[in-house]
């Protein structure tokens, strides 16, 4: 009966591991890809699961650990699986901080980029109204541009005509008298 219970401690902390391996392997290998699809919330719920999941792996650990039938195996497996979730624990806390020291320190840079955008946005805005308003009051001019662009080559298409036509008719005579001679 101990045996068996030891076999299906060391089979929880197994699984356990290679849920958590899974899960990290997963993550880092679609990670890039995601972040640009997953929005902020789905991340965010994401994280409360994986939180979830950890601490119902500490609540087996800390129950294999005080289980005076588990096999010195398991103990020391769920002593390890304790050890890297303290480890990975601090690291996260020590990120966090990290985090919230980079943006004390560049908040001003951070504020002025705010700024930026929105001053961006509305020099954007105004330019869009200012243009929309030019073509507007041009629209006349316009018109009367490409009408008379119209006429023009229309008017250059037939001087050109015109002016073979008057020149192939004054070379012919030249011509002519040039045979007579």
């Amino acid at each position: 009966m101990t045996s068996a219970r030891t076999l299906a401690a060391s089979v929880a902390i197994v699984s356990l591991t290679l849920a958590l391996g899974a899960t990290v392997r997963g993550q880092e290998a679609g990670v890039r890809q995601r972040r640009s699809l997953e929005r902020p919330q789905d991340r965010s719920q994401d994280l409360l699961r994986q939180e979830q999941q950890i601490r119902r792996t500490r609540v087996v650990t800390r129950r294999i650990l005080h289980d005076r039938r588990a096999s010195d195996a398991a103990r020391q497996q769920a002593t390890e699986l304790d050890a890297l979730l303290d480890k990975r624990q601090q690291l996260i806390v020590r990120l966090q901080e990290r985090q919230k020291s980079f943006a004390t320190q560049h908040q001003a840079e951070i504020d002025e980029l705010g700024d930026l955008h929105r001053r961006a946005r509305e020099l954007d805005d105004r330019l869009a109204a200012a243009r929309k308003n030019v073509l507007d009051v041009s629209k006349d001019d316009i018109a009367a541009l490409k009408d008379a662009s119209t006429r023009a080559a229309d008017l250059a298409d037939a001087l050109r005509a015109q002016y073979s036509q008057e020149r192939r008719h004054h070379a012919r005579p030249a011509a002519g008298a040039g045979d007579s001679r």
